[in-house]
């Protein structure tokens, strides 16, 4: 395998993980959705740069020649997860977000790449912001969707503001599906005014690798930060980072345009070997779960962990499973590499569901809450129970 670094360019490298049969696309399935992506598997790899350690996908055309059409198929598409400001979980991600990256106050002129529906920008407005612009690639025209709010249509780049410049440009799980990060971010650089900031989130490698995030590794993801990378990746691109927090699931990163530059300051070792047995530790968990169950029983989670799972693990019966999601952009629907059509918590409840097994990653205590409270008829059983905690304590030593 041929492959120069995405951040480094560096070309010698190290395999930590591969998959013949993955999911390419995890999303709502449509009638505009194209069949290329619909239920497809793949193969995909994970390798980790022997000089600036970052884990990435090699570059895979096959793959790539793909990307677009899955981001085109993202409209109105939550395509993994609840979108950041919407409903009820989303405006919870909203406020981890700020309190992540320690946005404590909005400056005047705000910048969001990769905006969906301009939920967070609201929210941004909400707090202070005034000039509030989004750009987006699934969006097929400009349009506002509140006053004070612009939203652009495709990809960012430094000229796709119109000349331009803002004080904080911030984007929330966009940066791992960036091909050249370095290029991208440094045009991210030139549309922030001089002490402009950055701030940014992405899914935490280094936790997914210790505790076997089956759902971490997926074809649209190409970079898989860990803290360290994260900041060097920034620093290579012309930031001084400021702020780096790691949570169980998430990084959250603020950081400051400067135009001396920064060197790079190398990264700590992240161990990769726990993955497998991690993820194989799950598979027992849900076959176990699933052995226990007499009547119909839910998957919590129409989610790329929920479609990972099913592909790497086809041994589980799911003629009495129920695919069940908060998120009413699905209802009703099929999320690629799901099996069944996706219903409410309430639908779940009225077919007779007693037992779900809580699928995401993250989240996890939050979806027990949540269930525990508006939907005690529920039982819920955690893949991931505690481990928040764990992490967490072992990030503060």
């Amino acid at each position: 395998m041929t492959h120069d670094c995405r951040i480094c360019g560096h070309d010698k490298h190290q395999e930590i993980f591969s998959h013949s049969n993955t999911p390419l696309f995890v999303g709502i399935l449509g009638p505009d959705t194209p069949e290329q992506l619909a239920n497809v598997k793949l193969p995909i790899s994970l390798v980790k740069c022997l000089n600036c350690d970052t884990i990435q996908q090699p570059v895979e055309p096959k793959v790539d020649a793909l990307l677009d059409q899955i981001y085109m198929a993202s409209h109105d598409n939550a395509c993994s997860g609840t979108r950041t400001g919407e409903g009820e979980f989303g405006r919870q991600r909203a406020q981890q977000f700020l309190d992540g990256v320690a946005l404590n106050e909005m400056p005047a002129d705000i910048l969001e790449i990769g905006c969906n529906q301009g939920h967070m920008l609201a929210i941004c407005k909400e707090r202070g912001g005034k000039t509030m612009v989004g750009v987006e690639p699934s969006v097929d025209e400009a349009f506002s969707p509140k006053s004070g709010i612009e939203i652009l249509p495709g990809y960012f780049s430094k000229d796709s503001v119109g000349g331009s410049t803002f004080d904080l440009a911030y984007m929330i799980e966009v940066l791992e599906h960036i091909p050249q990060p370095i290029e991208f971010l440094r045009d991210v650089h030139a549309v922030l005014k001089p002490a402009g900031k950055i701030a940014i989130s992405v899914p935490n490698c280094e936790s997914g690798l210790e505790f076997g995030n089956i759902g971490m590794p997926i074809h649209e993801h190409l970079i898989y930060f860990t803290p360290d990378t994260l900041s060097d990746t920034l620093r290579r691109a012309g930031f001084n980072v400021l702020h780096v927090k790691g949570t169980f699931s998430h990084l959250y990163c603020l950081a400051k345009r400067i135009d001396t530059k920064s060197v790079p300051q190398g990264s700590a070792e992240v161990v990769t070997d726990t993955f497998w047995p991690a993820a194989e530790r799950k598979f027992k968990m849900l076959q176990e779960f699933t052995d226990k169950q007499t009547g119909a029983w839910g998957l919590y989670g129409a989610c790329s962990l929920t479609a990972n799972l099913l592909a790497w693990y086809p041994h589980i019966d799911l003629k009495a499973a129920i695919v069940i999601d908060a998120d009413s952009n699905k209802w009703g629907k099929i999320v690629s590499g799901c099996p069944k059509k996706t219903v409410s918590p309430a639908d779940a409840v009225s077919m007779g569901v007693e037992n779900v097994v809580v699928m995401p990653f993250g989240f996890q205590e939050n979806i027990e809450g949540f269930i525990r409270d508006r939907f005690p008829e529920l039982e819920p059983t955690l893949l991931f129970r505690g481990l928040a905690d764990e992490y967490a304590v072992k990030a503060r030593s």
